[in-house]
């Protein structure tokens, strides 16, 4: 008994240490999200892309997620996730990672893959309106405009389009960093748009 109660500390600390650096945590609001242990992020934004897109991938098979979206998936995940960009916006992410002190930068396609592996949080100040969500495993979640329940391997894309508004919209799963997601002032513009077949 004497030596179970003298482990029994340290063997919560390895579990601790264990669940800490194995186990994905997002949560997400409107404008940002925060990661908690192991995640992988990548990002792209004008002037070197044609869309505020982020994505982002879990690491091990086990990840939970809070906010607007609450769901845990035992398996893998990628997430992908777009706002258009606008004429006369200076809105940009920002990736801000770290252990004790935080550093943030405007990510780009050139950067590849960020590592997050105890906290980190992206702020993209303005909703997503593109959604493809790929699962590899069992997952369950709820959020604001649906409920689902998955095994094996799923994908669901969402397109949540404002009102009134001109849009062109270029997106293959393959290459998601070349998306293009815009949004066209008046429809002389979205006239050119189609003009130039810009998705070919």
């Amino acid at each position: 008994m004497f030596l179970k109660h003298q482990n029994h500390p340290y063997l919560t600390y390895i579990i601790f240490v264990i669940s800490l650096t194995t186990v994905g945590c997002t949560w997400r609001n409107a404008d940002t999200e925060y990661f908690l242990g192991p995640m992988l992020f990548r990002a792209t934004q004008p002037p070197y892309g044609k869309a505020y897109l982020w994505e982002e991938q879990s690491v091990f098979p086990f990840t939970i997620e809070g906010g607007e979206h609450n769901g845990l998936t035992v398996g893998f995940f990628n997430q992908v996730a777009a706002a258009p960009s606008e004429y006369d916006s200076d809105w940009h992410l920002t990736w801000c990672s770290g252990l004790f002190s935080f550093s943030c930068s405007a990510p780009t396609a050139a950067d590849g893959w960020h590592w997050s592996g105890f906290y980190s949080r992206v702020e993209h100040r303005r909703p997503a309106e593109f959604y493809d969500r790929a699962i590899l495993g069992t997952s369950i979640g709820i959020g604001m405009d649906r409920q689902y329940l998955t095994i094996g391997y799923s994908a669901d894309t969402r397109l949540k389009p404002r009102d009134n508004a001109y849009y062109i919209f270029c997106y293959r799963r393959k290459t998601p960093l070349f998306t293009r997601f815009e949004i066209a002032k008046d429809t002389t513009v979205f006239s050119t748009f189609i003009k130039q077949e810009v998705c070919r």
